[in-house]
């Protein structure tokens, strides 16, 4: 595939499940914006976990204007966890990211001069789809984290095609990601939907 026009979807929802409980959803929309050969990405993340006799609520909602290659132009990301909020947007233009973000009555706005094109976190699944699912591929690319206000490396590699019946799920590729310390296993299936991850 060379861009978001070839992808036969324009919806993906999920189930989020830890310790074995549905402790909330996670949906993302691929809006093409008419005539300027732009996409609005419009996702969001909502969890309730219980843990240790904890109680945390979380939510995340997303905004992304990305060209066809899924490369960022600007974004707007909300994050709340229980009664804290904050709220992050941010523009590139000429190499450079500049950032405003807003917690309360903190104001605060940053420059980062881009060493290579940066992606937003909502494409991860998608750059995979779009680059090449070929077992043995390998990529490597810079994306903004919103809930660290930086931008930081993605590593993926196409481990395998593979049937797993363990988790009953049909032939799909096998990609690893790692960022930021973390490693999670995401099922892509034939259509380029990522059916099953697996994480933490």
């Amino acid at each position: 595939m060379k861009g978001l026009n070839d992808l036969p979807y324009r919806e993906l929802w999920a189930g989020i499940v830890f310790n074995g409980e549905k402790v909330g959803f996670s949906h993302l929309k691929i809006v093409p914006l008419a005539g300027e050969g732009l996409f609005r990405l419009e996702s969001e993340a909502n969890l309730r976990i219980r843990f240790l006799g904890l109680s945390k609520r979380i939510s995340m909602k997303s905004e992304d204007i990305v060209r066809a290659d899924l490369t960022s132009q600007s974004f707007r990301h909300e994050i709340a966890m229980d009664d804290k909020r904050l709220a992050v947007e941010g523009h590139v233009k000429d190499g450079v990211l500049r950032t405003e973000q807003r917690s309360g009555k903190e104001r605060k706005t940053a420059e980062i001069k881009l060493e290579a094109p940066l992606y937003p976190t909502a494409v991860i699944n998608l750059y995979p789809v779009l680059k090449g699912l070929e077992v043995g591929a390998g990529y490597r690319y810079d994306v903004y984290d919103p809930q660290t206000q930086s931008v930081t490396a993605v590593s993926q590699t196409v481990a395998a095609f593979e049937r797993s019946r363990e988790l009953d799920i049909e032939p799909s590729w096998k990609v690893k990601t790692s960022m930021m310390g973390q490693d999670v296993e995401t099922w892509i299936n034939p259509k380029g939907e990522a059916i099953f991850e697996l994480g933490m």
